[in-house]
């Protein structure tokens, strides 16, 4: 992880939410000192509806001993409700919470003035949003991408939770395999078909001990996306190929002590997780 601020209080109650919109627990909530990781080191599933076994999400999280009540809610999104001024001086609640997590990043980009994608070597742009909670962003080609995603991976503290399309490049490769050997626990889901192409190498981080499942319950799984540790999440249009570092335009953002945004993340990764083989 960047450079960034002071971490949140320790021992948080988790507040979970139910997600199933078909049912009537939909929104039904309750509490848990157990955080997403460990309820899945646990039990291996993610927080579970006792009303309908639907996978439930973080959506609140207390620290009693500090008296403070941390509530990710700005549009359903997952940032906390104390953003810095600078991006909410003269705005009331009303007006704070129907901003979206695009919208939220776009600014950010106007006032860090991200550059445009160049062939030369380029650095992420990294920003802080609250004590705690940081934003990083990359472009490729230039560099800057690939350094986010690795970023991401060298942040984690306990797990890695994978979800990919194509996977050919060698450095994210090794990185997941480093983090393996360190003792954090790396997982990864990938696409059926194209963790079967010639170049992929789902097949050499799988013989390094990594588990791998793959996808094939849908036409393709198109995700690219890491959960670390469950509080930060890296994604965007950058797959972890060769290709993507090199030869296309694309983009991708890690976001970091984000616990609401990870354990959306995270319970649609259980999900992917369980549907393959």
């Amino acid at each position: 992880m960047p450079e960034g601020n002071s971490q949140l209080p320790l021992d948080p109650v988790y507040i979970y939410r139910c997600n199933n919109r078909k049912r009537g627990s939909f929104k039904k909530r309750t509490e848990s000192k157990d955080s997403p990781l460990a309820l899945l080191e646990s039990t291996g599933k993610t927080a579970i509806c006792p009303s309908c076994d639907f996978p439930m999400a973080v959506v609140q999280t207390k620290y009693p001993e500090k008296g403070l009540f941390k509530s990710p809610n700005i549009g359903e999104v997952g940032l906390y409700d104390d953003l810095p001024d600078w991006l909410t001086n003269g705005l009331d609640d009303d007006t704070i919470r129907p901003v979206t997590l695009t919208t939220l990043i776009l600014c950010i980009a106007l006032v860090l003035g991200f550059p445009a994608r160049a062939n030369a070597q380029q650095q992420p742009a990294t920003v802080s949003l609250t004590p705690g909670t940081m934003l990083e962003v990359g472009f490729s080609p230039g560099g800057s991408a690939r350094k986010v995603v690795l970023d991401a991976i060298a942040s984690a503290k306990d797990s890695i939770h994978v979800a990919c399309y194509e996977f050919t490049s060698r450095p994210i490769a090794e990185a997941l395999i480093k983090a393996a050997n360190n003792g954090i626990k790396v997982s990864v889901v990938a696409d059926y078909k194209a963790s079967l192409q010639r170049y992929s190498l789902i097949p050499y981080i799988e013989k390094h001990g990594i588990p791998v499942r793959r996808d094939a319950q849908h036409e393709i799984t198109h995700d690219k996306y890491l959960v670390l540790d469950t509080s930060s999440v890296e994604t965007g249009s950058y797959n972890y190929t060769s290709a993507a570092d090199k030869a296309n335009a694309e983009n991708c953002v890690a976001l970091y002590g984000v616990p609401y945004i990870a354990s959306q993340y995270l319970a649609d990764w259980q999900k992917l997780w369980n549907e393959s083989r």
